[in-house]
């Protein structure tokens, strides 16, 4: 699993967790087991964040966690790419070059999850990027919001060579939120 944006490398958390779970036998039994994890490569820009993470889960040798500006950052191959409330942060043409290289990252039976806002929602799109803007005013940022359409999201993949469904992540929240899932074609 790569995990680009990864913030307190909350996935790695639940990852780690559920396999614990799993292995002590207090798994749900009416649940499939949760995914084998060979490796998590977490970066973030936030070395604040990575510290945090770093400390936290300390010890999983499956765990690796960098600083990194995605837009520069080396990506290295992985079967999962995680881009998790990222992509609007980063302006149209940062978006496509990272999509691009998260594309060439992936092998033919990757996976690449997106969770994005859509901005032709309405009320829900406006409110998620206020939100997004008072919660980076809080740690002391100025992020321009560069949002896209969920047929925009949708077409930009198509022209990286993905198909593309999707799945929204909204139900009981006043946010936009969509789950692009994307496979090479």
């Amino acid at each position: 699993v790569l995990d680009l944006g990864c913030g307190k490398a909350l996935v790695a958390a639940w990852l780690g967790a559920a396999a614990a779970l799993h292995r002590r036998g207090d798994w749900p039994a009416d649940r499939p087991p949760p995914p084998s994890l060979g490796a998590y490569h977490g970066i973030d820009r936030s070395a604040a964040d990575i510290a945090v993470a770093t400390q936290a889960l300390a010890g999983p040798s499956w765990l690796r966690l960098t600083t990194g500006d995605l837009p520069h950052a080396a990506l290295p191959s992985a079967d999962v790419v995680l881009l998790l409330d990222v992509l609007h942060y980063l302006d149209a043409a940062a978006q496509h070059a990272l999509l691009l290289r998260v594309r060439e990252a992936l092998p033919d039976d990757g996976r690449l999850l997106l969770r994005v806002g859509d901005a032709e929602a309405g009320a829900g799109y406006r409110f998620g990027t206020v939100v997004d803007r008072l919660v980076c005013l809080g740690r002391g940022q100025s992020p321009r919001i560069h949002g896209r359409s969920l047929r925009a999201w949708r077409a930009l993949l198509d022209d990286l060579a993905l198909d593309v469904s999707s799945r929204p992540m909204n139900q009981g929240t006043p946010f936009a939120n969509i789950l692009l899932l994307a496979r090479p074609r």
